[in-house]
């Protein structure tokens, strides 16, 4: 008999947050391995909803907007000097960026001129910028979920007793729930500002193909992650279609046997034919040549996995992807925490991990033709112990993912 969750209860939980902004649907997906439900922080009404249930039931609660996150304050809209403002990392790239966000911290002088004497040089509070004139930016404190309605839903996948482990760390769900999501959202529908070229080169910018001329037999994500990879693409991706792999290794990480076929379009040909879904390659340099080698029409989906932040020129990359796609059809990206240094764009080490969707939603609205946008974010998974981060990082890679269907 199924053991049912108590207040003297150990859990591992899974929370959904799910939001809308103006240009897309969006999902934050939190889990929590053996919570402890009897000294955790949980969401409002969250613990009673769950008490009773067997692992399995999921829950679902509404939270208007200021009910778990912050309220809306229009007094948190500040104007303040451009001067001093210590940000910014990419040569060229002026500061601040309309809808950007940055630590608070940054701008803590201008702030406490402005009557926010409490905001330290040293805090890390995001604080977004709503507005840019000559000498002057608009900066908005307000958390970035802030007068969003939200709902929240939530389970636990198993459950033990709690024994003796009443002391030790307080887990805050409802803080981790919200610390982050709501960066991926443009500023009331106006696009973010990310910056000129500057943005857009790379440490090295010495060919692709000779980076990626040898090799590179290792997996860009640990195993989880990966495993979040493969379901997402198996509930997107359609079954039996034919799939177009963008920037394509040695995975594509999808279901065993579930697309028709699989054409990989990447810089190192070893990699490609290691890769067991694979069914045809080319080896094409998407920085050297932005169009594909590909008949309008000819794909079910285009997948780029953990790999479109090395593209110079994403949102011409990502119009010839919707080109080479049918009707309805999805192109999906996904990213995580890692990637190759010299080849990265400058621009995305100094994003924040939310803004790094927001700028794959930025992309993808410019590459154009596409509707039903989504974004998906996995975190809180338990690092597999054969990783060679573990037990260092006891946290598995998160999954970050932005998609669309190909309008008609």
């Amino acid at each position: 008999m199924s053991r049912t969750v108590q207040e003297e209860s150990l859990a591992d939980l899974e929370f959904r947050l799910t939001w809308s902004s103006t240009e897309a649907h969006h999902e934050e997906r939190l889990h929590g391995p053996r919570a402890n439900l009897w000294r955790d922080i949980l969401p409002p009404g969250m613990a009673n909803a769950l008490f009773g249930r067997r692992p399995g039931e999921w829950v679902n609660l509404p939270f208007p907007p200021g009910t778990l996150a912050p309220a809306f304050d229009p007094d948190g809209q500040v104007p303040v000097r451009r001067h001093p403002f210590h940000g910014g990392r990419v040569p060229g790239n002026p500061v601040p960026r309309f809808g950007r966000f940055y630590p608070a911290g940054l701008a803590a002088e201008g702030l406490s001129a402005r009557g926010f004497p409490a905001v330290l040089p040293e805090a890390m509070m995001p604080m977004r910028v709503i507005g840019v004139e000559d000498g002057w930016f608009t900066a908005d404190l307000n958390a970035p979920l802030a007068g969003v309605d939200l709902r929240l839903s939530a389970v636990a996948h198993a459950v033990a007793p709690l024994g003796r482990d009443m002391g030790g760390k307080v887990g805050d769900w409802p803080r981790r729930l919200i610390t982050g999501p709501g960066m991926q959202a443009r500023h009331r529908g106006r696009p973010t500002d990310f910056g000129g070229p500057e943005g857009y080169r790379r440490q090295d910018e010495t060919p692709d193909t000779t980076f990626y001329a040898s090799p590179r037999m290792t997996a860009h994500v640990d195993a989880a992650c990966q495993g979040r990879a493969e379901a997402l693409y198996g509930e997107i991706v359609p079954r039996g279609g034919r799939v177009l792999d963008l920037m394509a290794g040695r995975h594509s990480h999808l279901p065993a046997g579930h697309a028709g076929s699989v054409t990989g379009v990447g810089l190192n040909p070893d990699e490609m034919r290691e890769n067991p879904a694979i069914d045809d390659h080319a080896v094409h340099d998407l920085n050297a040549d932005t169009r594909l080698p590909f008949d309008t029409g000819t794909f079910d989906t285009v997948l780029c996995s953990f790999s479109v932040e090395y593209l110079t020129a994403p949102a011409t990359v990502l119009a010839e992807a919707v080109r080479v796609l049918g009707p309805g059809a999805p192109l999906v990206l996904t990213v995580s925490h890692r990637w190759f240094p010299p080849k990265v764009i400058r621009l995305w080490p100094e994003l924040h991990p939310f803004e790094r969707l927001g700028a794959m939603l930025h992309w993808l609205l410019e590459a154009g033709g596409l509707e039903g946008l989504e974004t998906r974010t996995v975190h809180g998974l338990p690092r597999p112990e054969d990783d060679r981060y573990f037990p260092d990082v006891p946290e598995a890679d998160p999954l970050f993912a932005a998609w669309g269907y190909k309008a008609g």
